[in-house]
């Protein structure tokens, strides 16, 4: 695979580099044309043809065990598989065919046979364990780390036999299979160097031919694809752009076929009153949270804390700054992507300025109240925060917003009274809960520490049964309601977009862009 620093092939765009990772963060004035739940096209698919893809410039690694953005993930994306993916809420099988667990704490994992690396190496579970090893080694400073050192460590996976890994955990984790849809988690070969532009080996349906830096990628079919007939096209081609205005030139001129992420406040701009644009869109468990140290004053009392909640328009929130690309949230953190949602019985939480209003004079603060509101330039959270503000006024709390760097934020998010924080995309609920609201983590930005709370989510890691986990969650959520430390006030959407040329484009409930199924019209 040629990696050099020169290529007429791709057509780099270089004007100020856009920031990543703002897709379904920002203002959203429409949702026309959305896709929200099935693949793209019905007709008979058609083989052949290359597709272009446009991504923002990569400023990671593109190694799977260490990117970081999203030019990254969609550089390997095409490459790898997983050991499972989440579809519809679902896990299903990828590169493991089977699963069990007897108490949520030992995974035993039966691997597909047949499977071949593009370097002609044989899929076994070494290459899982060798996967999760570099990982969970502290010496790779994998991004991923800090995600699974709570319950995997070093040793933790094993082989069974060349079709069977285990997996024995630190403590049990009831979702740990959605933990393995985590993107840095792609299986790689056990004989890789860890150098993906020198050995770019996958198993999955294109293989990397030619790799650019700061410029893109080449892709071919795999030709010993593991599924039967897929993919439908011959290759592909990754275009990186420093900025989003030229990916939506690029799309309305044929250019690309394909935007990979779309900044939701530019829906209306890529559909341009086009019928030959699709906004493609997926419920995500992205959102913002409105974190308040409850050991601080005034948000040491839970009527203030409630009566902030309460000031605040969910679905205008939703509809305004979204368009509609957004779950409503109940401030709790069972989203509506986590399938342990159904089960939450908890009635809305609903604007409601009189009873804000008389939380606050119970309190003692019958004149209103002064808060200062802290955040960072990054993800829409400003254009969020003077939202809050304005909905606030109408409660009688007027809001001091501050905006500060992001180098400056990260210094001290953890200890500012009232903090709106970007929360990414997690696809296990167990991941976030023990992150942000466990008693003894650093990461509980609102203080918050409830034994109950802590008890059972203990109990929810080690239950493995679905109504259970369903009965416990709702507890849970109960807690969060009564006590308020942190509002949700939405779930936001993965936003893609492509041309009308483009079929079986499958949304992931993941920034994923799954392409086994893609194909081109004439």
């Amino acid at each position: 695979m040629r990696t050099d620093g020169k290529s007429a092939s791709f057509s780099r765009i270089h004007r100020r580099q856009f920031l990543e990772a703002t897709a379904s963060t920002l203002l959203l004035p429409s949702m026309l044309g959305v896709t929200a739940t099935r693949a793209l096209g019905q007709q008979s698919p058609k083989r052949g043809g290359i597709l272009n893809i446009a991504a923002l410039t990569s400023t990671w690694p593109i190694e799977p065990y260490k990117s970081g953005d999203i030019g990254g993930r969609m550089t390997f994306y095409p490459v790898v598989n997983y050991l499972v993916r989440i579809s519809d809420g679902v896990v299903r099988p990828e590169l493991a065919t089977q699963w069990n667990s007897p108490d949520a704490k030992v995974w035993i994992l039966k691997l597909r046979e047949n499977v071949k690396f593009h370097n002609g190496k044989p899929f076994v579970a070494d290459d899982v364990v060798s996967t999760f090893e570099r990982i969970v080694d502290p010496k790779t400073k994998s991004p991923a780390l800090g995600a699974f050192s709570s319950f995997l460590q070093p040793g933790g996976t094993q082989t069974v036999d060349d079709h069977t890994v285990r997996f024995e955990l630190t403590r049990p984790v009831s979702d740990f299979l959605s933990t393995l849809t985590t993107y840095h988690a792609a299986i790689v070969p056990s004989n890789w160097s860890g150098d993906f532009q020198k050995e770019p080996w996958g198993t999955g349906p294109f293989k990397l031919t030619k790799y650019v830096p700061r410029q893109g990628a080449e892709y071919v079919r795999n030709e010993n694809y593991w599924e039967p007939g897929l993919p439908y096209l011959d290759g592909l081609r990754l275009t990186y752009f420093d900025e989003f205005e030229s990916q939506i030139a690029a799309l309305h001129s044929g250019a690309v076929d394909v935007l990979s992420s779309v900044d939701a406040n530019t829906v209306e701009a890529v559909k341009a009153g086009r019928s030959d644009i699709q906004i493609i869109a997926r419920p995500s468990a992205w959102h913002s949270e409105l974190a308040m140290r409850v050991d601080t004053p005034p948000f040491d009392d839970r009527r203030v804390r409630k009566a902030i909640a309460l000031s605040f328009d969910r679905e205008k929130i939703a509809k305004d700054l979204f368009g509609g690309l957004a779950e409503i949230g109940n401030d709790h953190p069972f989203g509506p992507f986590y399938s342990v949602s159904k089960y939450i019985k908890l009635p809305q939480r609903k604007q409601d300025i009189a009873q804000a209003r008389k939380l606050l004079a119970e309190a003692g603060h019958p004149n209103g109240l002064d808060v200062e509101l802290t955040t960072y330039r990054a993800y829409g959270l400003p254009e969020f925060g003077q939202v809050l503000q304005d909905m606030a006024k109408e409660a009688g709390i007027r809001v001091k917003l501050s905006v500060e760097p992001g180098d400056v934020w990260y210094t001290h998010w953890t200890t500012v009274p009232m903090g709106l924080q970007p929360w990414v995309h997690r696809p296990s609920y167990s991941a976030f809960v023990n992150l942000a609201y466990r008693c003894s983590t650093s990461w509980n930005q609102s203080h918050w520490c409830n034994p109950e709370f802590d008890e059972l989510l203990t109990k929810l890691d080690a239950t493995l049964e679905p109504e259970k986990q369903g009965e416990i969650a709702n507890r849970m959520a109960e807690i969060m309601a009564e006590e308020t430390p942190a509002i949700i006030a939405y779930w936001a959407y993965f936003v893609k977009a492509a041309t009308s040329k483009v079929h079986g484009l499958v949304p992931e409930s993941t920034d994923y862009l799954d392409l086994r199924q893609a194909w081109k019209a004439s």
